[in-house]
């Protein structure tokens, strides 16, 4: 360097430059479906993943710093919610209730994924269908039945509605009507006509006196019968030939009972 010298001579610099490393770095973020980052001013996402962006003085050492970007994304954290429910049911996802009237639909729950993304979830509600039943069984008179606690007769047979909590084979609640019927009562009248000092078996008894007896025996279809057999007494009457005269079995005839008398008298009469 002409002069450069303290004296003003000329000076001689031996040079020798050195660098800094280039300073460069790798940006491979992994986002949410529909985020983005801006990187130096450009904005990067699912539609504009990558690029290169040389942030001037921003290394350590104050040399510009080269930025390689290279964006991922999770994929869509989706569901389907798809319940079978009992009639009259309903359940609320993100605020919202699903029921018969609204059984479908998309909610977007915030940050719910895994990976604190947010979390679709599609609806789509069915319904068991209704559980029910008739019970219309045919009783003998004087018997009830109890359905869900409440008892039904003859005083209460007309239709009814019990609702049985969760007693169907899902478990949703099971309606049932109820309407008896009832046999007919059937008495039986057996009018008995005897002799007097008679007696007549019935039931396994012996019945000689005049009088109502009331019997309960099984009936053909399964209830019971009321019997009532009415033995009266009816006199036999003495025919004339009997001349007031009766045997165990019955009134005998003179003529039976006296032949050889008769015979011996008619001998006389004639002479023979």
């Amino acid at each position: 360097m002409t002069g450069a010298s303290v004296n003003g001579c000329d000076s001689t610099v031996n040079i020798n430059l050195s660098f800094y490393p280039p300073a460069q770095s790798d940006f491979t973020p992994t986002l949410c479906p529909g985020e983005s980052v801006t990187v130096n001013g450009t904005e990067y996402n699912q539609s504009n993943p990558t690029g290169t962006e040389v942030l001037t003085g921003a290394s350590v050492n104050g040399c510009d710093s080269t930025v390689n970007i290279n964006l991922s994304f999770y994929p869509p954290a989706q569901s389907d919610f798809t319940p079978t429910l009992c009639p009259g049911e309903s359940v609320t996802v993100n605020g919202t209730e699903y029921n018969q009237s609204n059984p479908t639909g998309t909610e977007v729950l915030t940050g719910a994924s895994v990976n604190g993304c947010d979390s679709t979830v599609n609806i789509n509600l069915s319904f068991y269908p209704p559980a029910q039943s008739d019970f219309t069984p045919t009783l003998c008179p004087g018997e009830s039945v109890t359905v869900n606690g409440t008892e039904y007769n003859q005083s209460n047979p007309n239709p009814k509605t019990e609702v049985l909590t969760g007693a169907s084979v899902n478990g949703c609640d099971s309606t049932v009507n109820i309407n008896l019927l009832f046999m007919a009562s059937v008495p039986i009248q057996l009018d008995t006509t005897i002799c007097a000092g008679g007696t007549v078996l019935f039931n396994g008894e012996l019945l000689g006196a005049s009088g109502e007896y009331e019997y309960i025996i099984p009936s053909v279809n399964g209830c019971d019968s009321m019997v009532y057999t009415l033995p009266t007494h009816h006199p036999r009457p003495l025919p004339s030939s009997c001349h007031g005269r009766r045997g165990d079995s019955g009134c005998r005839p003179a003529f039976h009972q006296h032949s050889s008398d008769r015979k011996r008298r008619l001998a006389q009469r004639t002479g023979r």
